[in-house]
């Protein structure tokens, strides 16, 4: 379902808004979203071919991005990107923490370093980064007083719920999301607001290649997935672009320490998920 936006094109004109994870997916979507309304991007990733890909894909919003490989991983790079930019650029008025890893394995065959590779890419990375770049916002704000910036962390449904093979992403995104109202409190009266974003199953992105869109992913899954999700179809990475959008906007400067839901209904469909199929099939049309 293509996402038409219903924001002025010109609403985050001349702002800066940092994406890390923005090579590809989700985060590719949130880019675009906001180089769409005139802010100036910056996505970072690991992968410059990648990097380079998603920027030349962008067409004629190239000049609003620019793309910087790293690793959220590694403080001092962070530390280097941070002062980089806020020296040419000033600090940033929205960052979008989305950089992620993760692979399905059972809590008991999982090694330790493969839990420590996820956990410092989530949470150690959406750490630094926020650590980093929030304290050049706190120091513009001192010296020219606060004015409204935004962090956005995209975080999963099984942050609150649990799921099978995937404890140490979810372990890690539940940490995000305590963080992401943890710096809502603390950082407010600086004009910092700190939301997340939870997105349901969302095609064209990393989990979907590895679970059905791919060579190796499984045809059955898909229907599986679908049948959890109420509105009955795939999320798309341009709707959580406008998700971002949102939250980010002078149509949320009231909102903060929170978490959209972005899932088709997922959330909402309980314990009993098999009610509202057997509903929807024998649900009578309404009365006129």
């Amino acid at each position: 379902m293509a996402a038409a936006s219903p924001f002025r094109a010109d609403l985050f004109h001349d702002k800066n808004v940092l994406v890390t994870g923005g090579g590809s997916g989700i985060g590719l979507g949130i880019a675009k979203a906001f180089a769409d309304h005139g802010a100036h991007v910056f996505i970072t990733g690991r992968n410059k071919e990648r990097l380079k890909t998603a920027i030349d894909g962008l067409l004629d919003k190239r000049e609003y991005v620019e793309g910087h490989a790293f690793d959220v991983r590694d403080r001092e790079t962070v530390d280097q990107i941070a002062d980089m930019l806020a020296e040419d650029y000033g600090p940033m008025d929205v960052v979008v923490n989305n950089a992620a890893g993760n692979f399905v394995a059972p809590f008991a065959m999982m090694s330790g370093n493969a839990w420590d590779s996820v956990i410092d890419i989530v949470l150690q990375g959406t750490r630094n980064i926020t650590h980093t770049f929030g304290r050049h916002m706190m120091r513009d704000a001192m010296a020219n007083g606060p004015k409204d910036r935004s962090f956005v962390n995209v975080v999963a449904g099984y942050a609150w719920t649990g799921a099978a093979g995937v404890s140490h992403s979810g372990a890690a995104k539940a940490a995000v999301l305590n963080l992401t109202k943890s710096i809502a409190v603390e950082w407010a009266h600086y004009g910092i607001r700190s939301n997340a974003i939870s997105p349901g199953p969302i095609e064209r992105t990393g989990g979907a290649e590895k679970l059905w869109e791919g060579a190796e992913g499984l045809p059955d899954i898909q229907e599986t997935v679908l049948q959890t999700v109420p509105l009955g179809r795939f999320g798309t990475p341009e709707e959580m672009g406008l998700s971002a959008l949102f939250l980010a906007s002078p149509a949320a400067t009231y909102v903060t320490g929170t978490c959209l839901v972005a899932d088709g209904g997922t959330d909402a469909l309980g314990p009993f998920p098999f009610m509202a199929q057997m509903l929807a099939k024998h649900q009578k049309p309404a009365p006129s």
